[in-house]
């Protein structure tokens, strides 16, 4: 039985080798896979969105893979990545403050695997999205000069618990030691050159990193860094740069208490020639004894010196003749002087007087 009909069985045999040949050379089949979306920006460009999305944020598409099982095989483990330039496109010709819109079509994006290589030619690509296609917003960078805008930290403590605070205008005394406050906080220089997007960095500023305080009692000076990014409403956090270094400058003086002085007493400086007499007549619109006039001050000064000034040796009140030949009566204000980081507070008092001439 073997060997009957052996031409017939041999044909058949050869046949079904054919068809077993030709069949597994042709197993083909497919793979779904998600694909990185990497952008190359034009040459003094910058994606603001992809998708309306910032392109911090990671972009993905769906791919299907079809083609021999074997090169198939050989991306089981594999990330793939598709990555796009913007060549042959030209950012000069944005203008100031908008962007360009370009639609990208992702069957186009080339393929290749995340640690080198490329896709075998024999394995076809098919997108899956829906739309296949997305929007890219491109802008020019540009260096303008921005102004800069700075704050001040200080650690709160509250118990076991600590917090950072910020500082945001002068005349407090957060983040002093006792008894001073920051009268002033500025950065040096106030502008600096900064490269980003044109659109978004046209009529902003630009804030410092945080500068740190604690126990001050004078002036202190900070290097500091431009931070390198802003929050734009629209494309959200958004890279810039800045070489230039930036100086913090803070400055703190002693807190001023004040002090009153009751009935101090009115002296005349006038010169040694000077004959008629004087008499005053009313401080600050209230009348006073001629022969014995006095005012009140309220003097202002670092608090744990203000208690160390003696009136009589450290304080002068004195209406100042010298130079003044007039009869008659005249308003004018008081010289006060104090020592040296004090101050009264408000204005010098008035005072009016009336320059008699000498009878016989």
């Amino acid at each position: 039985m073997i060997f009957s009909h052996w031409k017939l069985k041999l044909i058949a045999a050869l046949l079904a080798s054919v068809a077993w040949l030709m069949s597994t050379g042709r197993d083909y089949t497919s793979v779904e896979k998600e694909v990185l979306l990497e952008f190359e920006a034009p040459q003094n460009g910058i994606i603001l969105l992809v998708g309306g999305k910032p392109p911090t944020d990671k972009v993905y598409f769906a791919v299907e893979l079809y083609g021999p099982r074997a090169e198939i095989d050989k991306l089981d483990g594999k990330a793939l990545v598709g990555k796009h330039r913007f060549s042959g496109i030209s950012v000069e010709d944005i203008q100031e403050g908008q962007t360009r819109p370009v639609v990208v079509k992702l069957e186009s994006i080339r393929l290749t695997f995340e640690d080198g290589g490329s896709l075998a030619p024999a394995v076809e690509v098919r997108v899956l999205e829906d739309p296949k296609e997305l929007h890219v917003e491109i802008d020019r960078v540009v260096g303008p000069l921005i102004e800069v805008e700075c704050y001040l930290e200080y650690t709160n403590k509250q118990g076991p618990r600590e917090r950072r605070e910020r500082i945001t205008s002068p005349g407090t005394e957060k983040g002093c030691a006792d008894g001073f406050r920051i009268t002033r906080f500025y950065a040096s220089p106030q502008k600096a050159i900064v490269h980003g997007p044109a659109s978004v960095l046209k009529g902003i500023k630009v804030e410092t990193t945080p500068t740190h305080i604690g126990d001050l009692r004078g002036r202190v000076s900070r290097a500091v860094r431009i931070k390198p990014y802003v929050d734009h409403e629209k494309y959200g956090r958004v890279r810039i740069d800045c070489n230039d270094e930036i100086v913090i400058n803070v400055e703190v003086a002693e807190l001023l208490k004040s002090r009153k002085l009751k009935g101090f007493p009115v002296r005349l400086l006038k010169p040694i020639i000077y004959l008629p007499i004087v008499e005053i007549q009313e401080i600050d619109g209230k009348p006073v004894d001629p022969k014995k006039p006095t005012v009140d001050l309220e003097i202002l000064g670092p608090g744990e010196k203000l208690s160390d000034i003696l009136p009589e040796i450290h304080v002068r009140v004195y209406l100042d003749l010298t130079g003044s030949d007039s009869l008659g009566v005249t308003v004018k204000s008081l010289t006060v002087e104090l020592p040296d980081g004090f101050r009264l507070s408000g204005e010098p008092p008035s005072v009016k007087y009336e320059v008699k001439p000498i009878t016989e």
